[in-house]
């Protein structure tokens, strides 16, 4: 086994979790009011957290009863009277006599390296077992695709100001309507009566 035998899987598993948990919060997070967006993403988080934490242990758990179950299967056929179990048996009893090891230690070390084989076996099966059921739940998973709910997105409307509260700043103050614009464009002008001044919107107040 190589280097890329190992590493070209988890490339392709890196790549397809960004289409895996973007639409999730997307479809979550996308309809929520921005007053509670802060509640609902912590929760959003715990129970994807606690979902990936059930699923991790219902895997292991099927995975060992899988290993089981193939290790007894194999055991069945491994016996003194099958042909190949003999020769692997004897394949590995010559190879500790060459080692040095005296006959009864090389047949007990041989029985010790034919369980391993065993039992090694046994877990390839059960983790192909595991990668089919993943595979199968992958597989059904897009038929409720039609059930979700679609996003739209409402364009913003013009000259709606949003909520202080949503983002924590002071709200700014309205802009001067035109009849304030135009009182402070408009020059004092002195009346013809001294000592009194007037402007084009109110009466005359006293000079100071």
């Amino acid at each position: 086994m190589d280097y890329w035998t190992l590493a070209f899987p988890r490339f392709i598993q890196g790549f397809a979790l960004g289409f895996i948990f973007v639409p999730l919060s997307t479809l979550t997070l996308s309809t929520i009011a921005r007053d509670k967006l802060v509640n609902a993403t912590s929760a959003y988080n715990v129970l994807r957290n606690l979902g990936g934490s059930v699923g991790i242990a219902l895997a292991t758990t099927f995975l060992a009863q899988r290993s089981q179950y193939h290790q007894a299967n194999l055991v069945g056929h491994v016996n003194v009277w099958d042909p190949a179990t003999q020769a692997r048996l004897q394949g590995w009893t010559d190879h500790f006599i060459a080692h040095g090891a005296d006959t009864f230690t090389a047949q007990r070390r041989g029985l010790a390296m034919l369980y391993n084989d065993t039992v090694g076996q046994a877990q390839v099966l059960a983790y192909v077992d595991d990668f089919w059921l993943l595979a199968i739940l992958f597989s059904i998973i897009p038929l409720f695709l039609p059930v979700m709910r679609r996003v739209r997105v409402d364009p913003r409307r013009p000259g709606k100001e949003d909520d202080s509260s949503d983002s924590g700043r002071v709200p700014p103050s309205p802009p001067p309507s035109t009849e304030d614009r135009r009182l402070r464009q408009t020059p004092r002008l002195r009346c013809r009566r001294v000592g009194h001044m007037t402007c084009s919107a109110g009466p005359c107040h006293d000079a100071a």
